[in-house]
């Protein structure tokens, strides 16, 4: 069911023909995503992809499991899909809506939470007492919790869509600048995901207030691509 946010009614009425058991929303591409079972018209379980713009599906993807849970990563615009009966994690692409991997991890996963600071995604394993640990690649678990050094020159900040800012603990307002080439104010950003869209593709620079997910507290070199 689709409610407006305004009015608190109900608009649309999808039809999935599954029994929906999680659900999450890609602010990049304008897409929800519906984890369910035993959709029509054959039994099994899968993910519908929803256009928010037009509130219909565009394609469901099929999987072995029907997900507890979902998961939208804004950074890299993957989803998680959390596989309870078959152990695994199965990463959705946000953008070609296809599945691109599916990662062994412990048994009966069930729940997500996101280190968006450094990119990891913790599954907790309901059946194995145990939380598992995602590189930010969405390919695989992370071995070791080991300080990495970071460089002294960081590389420049692909951005395809939107530019995710992490809250501080600050109680003063957060409030970050995007420049561009010239050193020009562009737009404001606040803590969240920014919707950078508009913007023609090109070098910027990320200047802050506060600790973000690039250190915004100074000057970061960001590269938006389509």
């Amino acid at each position: 069911m689709v409610i407006d946010g305004v009015s608190d009614g109900v608009i649309a009425a999808v039809p999935s023909y599954m029994i929906a058991v999680g659900i999450c929303y890609n602010l990049i591409e304008g897409k929800v995503y519906c984890a369910g079972e035993n959709y029509y018209p054959r039994s099994g379980c899968g993910v519908a992809i929803i256009d928010s713009r037009t509130n219909q599906i565009v394609t469901t993807i099929s999987l072995p499991d029907a997900p507890p849970s979902l998961l939208y990563n804004s950074i890299n615009n993957k989803v998680y899909c959390a596989g309870n009966d078959a152990d695994t994690v199965h990463v959705i692409d946000g953008t070609s809506d296809s599945l691109v991997s599916s990662i062994g991890v412990g048994r009966s996963p069930v729940s997500f939470g996101w280190n968006e600071r450094q990119n990891r995604i913790y599954v907790a394993n309901w059946g194995g007492s145990s939380i598992s640990v995602l590189r930010d690649s969405g390919g695989g678990i992370e071995q070791s919790f080991r300080p990495q050094a970071t460089s002294s020159k960081p590389a420049p900040t692909i951005i395809r869509g939107a530019i995710w800012l992490a809250p501080t603990s600050s109680p003063k307002p957060q409030a970050s600048s995007l420049l561009d080439a010239t050193g020009r104010h562009v737009m404001y950003l606040r803590p969240g995901a920014n919707d950078v869209r508009a913007l023609a593709p090109g070098v910027y620079f990320l200047r802050g207030e506060g600790r973000g997910t690039w250190d915004v507290g100074g000057i970061r070199k960001v590269v938006v691509t389509r």
